[in-house]
């Protein structure tokens, strides 16, 4: 289900990147460069990182604040945050596909906030 929002013609929804955190490679990429890369914590100016999109592997209602047709949180599997709604079907996911991102997803934010607190 697309809204004409993100209709990229012929009905094919437009992409929003997200990124697949049952893949260790790309979590190891994260951490070292993403996280604590020369762009970002690796960068002595630079002495914060806010991260605010997160992964469920449940529905969750639409935010008092969020736009009227929803997010994809809400879908019987749950999804991504602050992603247009459909994108778990729109991607093909499955429920054990969203579990195991959203199992990803924790780990990998685990390692990063462990990182942090190690780096000081």
């Amino acid at each position: 289900r697309c809204f004409e929002e993100c209709d990229c013609g012929r009905s094919l929804p437009c992409g929003e990147y997200l990124w697949d955190h049952r893949n260790s490679s790309l979590r190891q990429w994260l951490l070292e460069e993403y996280v604590f890369g020369p762009s970002a914590l690796g960068h002595g100016g630079i002495d914060g990182l806010f991260l605010d999109d997160e992964w469920y592997d449940s529905p969750l209602p639409n935010p008092s604040w969020g736009p009227p047709e929803g997010f994809c949180t809400a879908s019987p599997y749950g999804g991504p945050s602050e992603v247009h709604p459909g994108c778990v079907a729109d991607m093909g996911l499955s429920h054990a596909d969203v579990r195991a991102i959203t199992a990803g997803w924790l780990q990998t934010l685990s390692q990063v906030h462990a990182a942090a607190l190690e780096a000081g």
